[in-house]
């Protein structure tokens, strides 16, 4: 029982360490109908993760949207999603902070999410990144407590 138990995490570990288990961040790319290219970045996050995020553009605006998930059962808190746009060169070009709704996450395993939509009143230049995290708190409050710090921002290198 013992080496079944260790084979498991040797097995995890290398997974981990070879990258086929993401650890930290995920990104994707997105190209949108003028032929820009963007790199999103999601910031792993727990209990509830940002399971899947979309930018597009429409009426010279910069609309990303996403789902947010639950790892384990039904999920409350207060918080928000930090969107922020990132320009090719590393400046930041935009930021700013949506609530997500509904607030309770049930499972995933019933299929439901909640929803968070953001918008920049500009198009960012080809090659831009665009950094989504969730700043949430387990406890329900009437305001967010720190909601005026970005997360999204706070990361070591923009």
């Amino acid at each position: 029982m013992k080496s079944r138990i260790r084979s498991g995490v040797i097995v995890a570990l290398i997974l981990l360490c070879s990258g086929l288990i993401p650890a930290g961040c995920t990104y994707n790319s997105v190209q949108v109908a003028g032929g820009k290219n963007f790199t999103i970045e999601r910031v792993e996050s727990s209990p509830i993760y940002i399971s899947w995020v979309h930018a597009e553009e429409k009426n010279r605006e910069m609309i990303v949207s996403g789902l947010l998930r639950s790892h384990f059962t039904h999920t409350q808190g207060t918080g928000h999603v930090d969107v922020v746009v990132i320009g090719p060169g590393g400046e930041l070009l935009g930021q700013t902070s949506v609530h997500y709704d509904p607030k309770t996450i049930p499972t995933r395993f019933r299929g439901k999410a909640s929803h968070f939509e953001a918008r920049f009143p500009f198009i960012p230049p080809d090659g831009s990144r665009i950094r989504v995290k969730l700043h949430y708190s387990p406890v329900l409050e009437l305001k967010d407590s720190d909601s005026d710090i970005n997360r999204a921002v706070n990361q070591n290198a923009l």
